[in-house]
């Protein structure tokens, strides 16, 4: 239980000497006061009628009894309700007083302050007057006003009795004397007060800072830094703090410069040391081989097939780069060995920019470390969150999320229905593109008409296609939709499209003018000739994203496809693609860069955020300011028997029409 209900629940054991008052109901007889045995610890109701000092009294009795069964909320309607019921009495300052302490646990400090303020007039009872001031002095820390919190916290310490609440005070005086400026009348206050009689300077610096750091925020210790005299016997610890601050901040040599202060002045062992480590952290961080790139993947372990067909890709990259050295870390797709990797290039290798891992684990925590250090970093998972914030770290691969925006954005610009329907596979990867597609056409003005989710790798899709048409029978159902997303794999979508005809669905199979039917849309998943439909044709027109698609009439892509048959005789996919653009963008903001310090690295990120209309394998790529990536994935279509880049509607219409169908309905 927190000292707020305690001292709530001590407030009314002091009233329980006195006759309990309990306000009846006013099926009883309105609002009259009866009392009853001080042991009987049945809540009493919220009390209706004219408000009285008794009904005040009930009221903090009930808001003990919540606050007993922890019930915040209850204790805390009750307590305003005494502010209400009479707001002048001793009760409704008590209850403000409660109500500020309340306000302090959740961070409402003015609310706080102005509650504690509105106390008639200092309690007569030591107990209560000190509580009165702990709340107005947190309430001022809260709100950053450290001395006149000080002040507060000084004054309830020469009130106070109890031991906890004295350590209380003390404490509360400790942080904001500290942070007012004045550390020795902190560490006066943890001699006097906090530690043994007897205790050293270093003892009393120690239980100093145990009380003082957990409350120095990065403004704090910035602000504590520019404002303490060279000479302040404590300006060696803030020192220490805001160097470590530089540090985290990818700051070298302010990190060096403060480091190197606290070196040398600090009083205690244990900061010197820390300062050390410091140092030399940075001189290794400072050590810097141009042209040198480090590289990370899952090369080995249950993941390492996808981590050697991202080097396959990297490798045939870095052939159009000859001067750029490569150190290769195998992360065996563990987060703790990516992160471990990711420092040992940077600090032992000393390496200019990273590029890889491949999960969404192992590359948050190797961003995190790039982050920290400042260095340019290419991670190659697809997730949209890896990277966030960081602004060193840049996502190339496009992610499912943009892969469904895409084909919503389709849909809602060249379709002539804005009703949409989708069908998924309950799993993680279909949940977020059923998501992602939803949320974009609804951004886009367009309405999700019906969704139904099915176990991924069923082949038994009549159940799920009768839910989504809401019908009992083949041919009763009213799709009710002009489109149909589903984000699955190809195999699992050329085994649906038959039940998509048993029920009746009619299928958008041409882009003629008039043409009626269901536009069948899809992602990434449907990149694969196993979902050609060569029997009736269901999947012909269907309409997919993809990042990449061999083009034969694009130049840059072909001449991709063809450079990586030769070296790994294999069809490269989009995974090897998005690889293959990542490592050239990268390797071209590396390449050329000379210099032996982190200006090579500040370097290279400037020019990694200049990368503009990169003709890549998988398109277009611009790299904004901040590390943001424009891009647009390419759309795809069916054509029969054949997957190929999807034209314009209106030139779909003449190719599909020169070979015999009608542009304007049928064929």
């Amino acid at each position: 239980m927190n000292r707020t209900n305690l001292a709530l629940l001590a407030l009314v054991s002091s009233l329980a000497a006195c006759p309990t008052p309990h306000v009846v109901s006013p099926d009883e007889g309105g609002s009259t006061v009866v009392y009853e045995d001080p042991r009987d610890k049945t809540p009493a109701p919220i009390p209706t009628g004219p408000p009285s000092v008794a009904d005040a009294r009930a009221l903090l009795r009930l808001a003990a009894a919540r606050a007993a069964a922890g019930d915040a909320v209850g204790a805390r309607a009750a307590l305003s309700e005494v502010t209400a019921t009479a707001p002048h009495s001793l009760e409704a300052d008590t209850a403000r007083v409660s109500l500020a302490e309340q306000a302090i646990e959740r961070g409402d400090f003015a609310a706080a302050k102005e509650l504690a303020g509105e106390v008639a007039a200092p309690p007569e009872a030591p107990d209560a007057a000190v509580r009165l001031e702990l709340a107005l002095a947190k309430a001022e820390e809260g709100l950053e006003a450290f001395a006149a919190a000080a002040q507060r916290f000084a004054t309830a310490l020469s009130q106070a009795q109890a031991r906890p609440v004295v350590e209380d005070a003390a404490e509360g005086l400790v942080r904001t004397s500290f942070l007012a400026g004045s550390p020795a009348r902190a560490a006066e206050t943890v001699a006097r007060y906090l530690t043994p009689v007897g205790a050293t300077e270093s003892e009393v610096r120690q239980a100093t800072v145990r009380v003082v750091a957990p409350a120095l925020t990065p403004e704090r210790v910035e602000r504590l830094y520019a404002d303490l005299p060279a000479r302040d016997p404590w300006r060696p610890y803030i020192a220490l703090q805001y160097a470590r601050l530089q540090c985290d901040n990818a700051q070298p040599g302010p990190c060096f410069q403060a480091a190197t202060f606290a070196s040398a002045e600090a009083p205690e062992p244990a900061w010197r040391a820390d300062a050390v480590q410091l140092i030399d952290l940075v001189r290794a961080w400072q050590d810097v081989k141009s042209e040198t790139l480090g590289v990370m993947l899952p090369l080995s372990g249950k993941y390492g097939a996808i981590g050697q067909a991202a080097k396959e890709g990297i490798l045939l990259a870095l052939e159009g780069f000859p001067s750029v050295k490569v150190v290769w870390k195998d992360t065996a797709g563990d987060a703790d060995k990516a992160a471990t990797a990711a420092r040992d290039l940077i600090l032992e290798e000393h390496v200019t920019a990273l590029l890889g891992p491949v999960g969404q684990l192992e590359s948050a925590a190797a961003a995190e470390v790039s982050r920290r250090f400042g260095v340019p970093h290419v991670v190659l998972s697809s997730d949209e969150a890896v990277g966030g914030g960081a602004a060193t770290v840049v996502r190339l691969r496009t992610s499912p999320d943009e892969q469904a925006r895409a084909i919503a954005r389709y849909a809602m610009s060249q379709l002539p229905g804005r009703k949409v329907g989708i069908l998924y596979p309950e799993n993680d990867a279909g949940q977020t593109l059923m998501g992602a597609f939803w949320d974009e056409v609804l951004r886009l003005g367009g309405e999700v008409w019906a969704v139904e989710g099915y176990a991924p790798g069923t082949t038994e899709f009549s159940p799920v296609v009768g839910k989504l048409l809401d019908s009992d029978k083949p041919g009763r159902g009213d799709a009710g939709f002009a489109a149909l997303f589903i984000p699955d794999g190809a195999l699992s979508v050329r085994r649906l499209l038959p039940f998509l005809k048993y029920w009746g669905v009619p299928v958008r199979t041409t882009p003629a003018r008039g043409a009626r039917g269901v536009q069948l849309l899809g992602a990434a998943g449907w990149n694969h000739p196993a979902v050609v439909d060569r029997g009736d044709n269901l999947s012909d027109n269907a309409v997919f994203v993809d990042a990449y698609y061999h083009d034969p009439d694009d130049p840059v892509v072909d001449r991709f496809a063809k450079q990586f048959y030769v070296r790994h005789q294999q069809k490269p996919v989009t995974f090897h693609a998005e690889a293959y653009d990542a490592a050239v963008i990268l390797a071209a903001a590396v390449a050329g860069v000379r210099g032996d310090d982190h200006a090579v690295r500040v370097e290279i990120l400037d020019r990694l955020f200049h990368t503009r209309n990169h003709q890549g394998a998988t398109g277009l790529v611009t790299v904004l300011p901040g590390g943001a990536v424009a891009r647009v994935p390419r759309l795809l279509t069916i054509d029969l028997d054949d997957i190929r880049m999807r034209l314009s509607e209106e030139e779909e219409r003449a190719v599909r029409g020169a070979r015999g169908e009608n542009p304007d309905g049928g064929r």
